[in-house]
């Protein structure tokens, strides 16, 4: 078809294909580099369990009952399986900063204080496992610490941990499509990596704590 008209603007919705007559568009690879550091940093943390929470999606009131139904829970998981460390993803507290003021209270803090204080909490900036890259391409910090590659390296970690979790509902947003697509990918790579033991779990909500 020959177009002479001039385009303006395109809007383009990344999930959606620009053109679907043209069929399916090919999903982009990761960048090599930044899986070899998932990988790096996956073997470092072995065994270990993962964590994603959107726990800013929790009622302030409900959050004691979510952090030691999730500390119970994860205990059970180091006795069962021999897992060493907790890796956690959570968008809404980085470095103990506030993200929101109107999604997260102080309960919110005061859990995720509580788990720090009961186990080590790995995350990508505690760990500086992206540091790597930073070394590697120097004057694209800023790129490197915003949420597209943090949480690309975030779901490249958690396909690799040996068991991951989210939160029940009350406590996580159960509907989450990155939840869901990392348990899809873990449930392909379970046929020839027996160290993973799970697709995705949600840890249960104890009524007893």
């Amino acid at each position: 078809m020959d177009v002479n008209e001039e385009v303006l603007l395109v809007r383009h919705l990344i999930p959606s294909t620009l053109f679907p007559s043209r069929g399916q568009a090919l999903q982009l690879p990761y960048s090599r580099r930044l899986i070899e550091a998932a990988n790096d940093a996956s073997d470092k943390l072995k065994p270990f369990v993962a964590i994603h929470w959107k726990l800013e999606i929790a009622e302030p009131d409900m959050m004691p009952k979510c952090v030691e139904s999730l500390i119970k829970y994860i205990n059970q998981l180091k006795e069962n399986f021999g897992i060493s460390n907790v890796y956690l993803t959570t968008e809404s507290l980085l470095k103990n900063v506030i993200a929101s003021e109107s999604e997260v209270s102080e309960q919110h803090h005061n859990a995720i204080k509580l788990l720090n204080d009961t186990f080590k909490l790995n995350t990508w900036i505690s760990t500086e496992f992206l540091n790597v890259l930073y070394n590697e391409y120097p004057g694209y910090e800023e790129e490197l610490v915003e949420y597209g590659i943090q949480g690309i390296f975030d779901k490249l970690i958690i396909t690799n941990s040996n068991y991951f979790i989210s939160g029940p509902e009350g406590c996580d947003f159960i509907s989450a499509k990155f939840s869901r697509k990392i348990g899809e990918a873990r449930k392909k790579s379970m046929i020839n990596d027996k160290s993973i033991l799970n697709e995705m779990s949600r840890w249960p909500l104890d009524i007893n704590v």
